[in-house]
Order: C-alpha cells, then sequence, then structure tokens
C-alpha cells in the first residue's frame, strides 16, 4: 500500500499571563492566571492505496496496480479550530521545605470541517460523500503537585495533570453519524509522576529516578472499516526512569 499527503495548516495563537504574590497568614502564594487564543486551519488531500493482506512468512509482494481487487481512498479537508484556554496556577509555600502547586485549564474549542470523501468499492466502483461537521467541547484539566526538600541535596515530587487535544483532522468521519452529530470524542490524557532528585559533588553530579503513569483514550488508530484512522484508540504507559 502507499498513501500521499498535501498538507498546509496555519496556526495563529498569543498567550497573556499575569504573575503576583500574596500572603494569607503564615502561607505564601505565587499565582499565575494567564488565557491562550489560538486558531488553527488545516487544509490538504489524503490518498491511499492499498492491496490485500501480506503474511509475514510470505515473502513474495505484489504491487498493488489500478485494477479491481484493491481498495482507493481519498479525503479533502477544510478545517478550523479555534480554542480558548484560561488557566490559573497556584504555588503554595506551606514550609520552606514543602511546596503544593494546585491549578487548572478551561478548554473551550468550536471545531468546523468541509471534508469530501470518496471511497472505490472492490468491483472498482467510486461514491463521493460531501459534508460539514461542526463539533464544540468544553473540558477543565486538573493538574497538583507536591514537593519536599528534606536536605538541601534531596528533593521528592510527585504530581498529577490532565490534558485535552482538538479533534484530529484526519480522522476519518462517519457521515451517516456526522448528520446526528455523533462524533468520536477527542483525544484525552493523564499523567501521574513521582519521584527524587538527588545533588552531589557541590551539584556537579545530579541524579534522578522516577515512576511514571501515562493513559491517553480516543487516540488515532487505522480504522478497520476504510483506509482512514479513527479516534477510538487508548495507550497506557507505565515505568520508571534513572538518570545521572
Amino acid at each position: 500500500s502507499f498513501s500521499t499527503l498535501d498538507d498546509k495548516q496555519v496556526w495563529l495563537g498569543n498567550q497573556l499571563e499575569l504573575l503576583w504574590t500574596l500572603e494569607t497568614g503564615i502561607i505564601r502564594h505565587k499565582l499565575l492566571v494567564g488565557a491562550e487564543l489560538s486558531r488553527l486551519t488545516d487544509v490538504f488531500t489524503l490518498e491511499f492505496t492499498g492491496g490485500t493482506a501480506v503474511q509475514l512468512d510470505n515473502t513474495s509482494v505484489e504491487v498493488p496496480s489500478q485494477q479491481t481487487g484493491f481498495r482507493q481512498f481519498f479525503q479533502n479537508v477544510d478545517a478550523s479550530a479555534v480554542t480558548i484556554a484560561p488557566y490559573i496556577l497556584d504555588r503554595i509555600e506551606l514550609h520552606p521545605k514543602a511546596e503544593l502547586l494546585l491549578g487548572g485549564r478551561l478548554d473551550v474549542l468550536t471545531y468546523e470541517d468541509e471534508r469530501s470523501q470518496q471511497f472505490f468499492d472492490l468491483q472498482g466502483v467510486p461514491f463521493v460523500v460531501d459534508f460539514e461537521t461542526e463539533r464544540d467541547y468544553t473540558k477543565f484539566n486538573p493538574m497538583a503537585g507536591l514537593v519536599v526538600l528534606p536536605t538541601p541535596e534531596l528533593s521528592l515530587y510527585a504530581n498529577y495533570s490532565a490534558a485535552f487535544a482538538p479533534p484530529s483532522t484526519q480522522a476519518t468521519v462517519d457521515p451517516q453519524r456526522a448528520a446526528n452529530d455523533d462524533y468520536s470524542d477527542p483525544e484525552e490524557s493523564r499523567q501521574i509522576e513521582a519521584g527524587a532528585k538527588y545533588q552531589m559533588l557541590d551539584g556537579r553530579l545530579n541524579l534522578s529516578a522516577a515512576y511514571f503513569d501515562i493513559e491517553k483514550t480516543n487516540i488515532e488508530i487505522p480504522s478497520t472499516i476504510t483506509a482512514g484512522t479513527v479516534e477510538l484508540g487508548s495507550q497506557t504507559s507505565k515505568g520508571f526512569e534513572f538518570e545521572a
């Protein structure tokens, strides 16, 4: 199988942040408040030609020809995504040796596109579907973290965060589901990490160890129906990291 992609993307955006320090009793706060405004446009044509599946133990491979017995697919898409995202982060000094981070981000997303999807059945008969989609999403993503300094050389930390991504422009959309405003959810992720950092030799040697757990949902995976992709996959990564 082989594919071609002619893609033009333009991203415009800006970010505004305000930072100030205040005290509530014996606790000191470093407060960061900001907002992000962005617009992404994506205009592309994706073409795909695929043959039948090949077994790994069969080294005889034939290049697909422009005849029946294989599937062609292409889609033309003109898409845009506008994101408005206010956020806040409070760095709280609980103790000279302990800091707490609390915050979150509210993503308000408007996505729309015009797309033309063409298919060829196994008899080589083409059909084209032209349609538009429009989707609105609102998602709050929290974050929290804790840093403890038992000694000047040793720091212990733990954090949690969640994230949200706009829908993929290249994911195939089912026209029937689109007519009923029934879409796959956009990609979401969450991350948990905990670890320790240690300085030696007056800071000339740094050691670190961490455990991480990352989970993503609604990621792009190959479609079993078309030659494109669908946002129905999931992925989990867990492990340890050591650095010196």
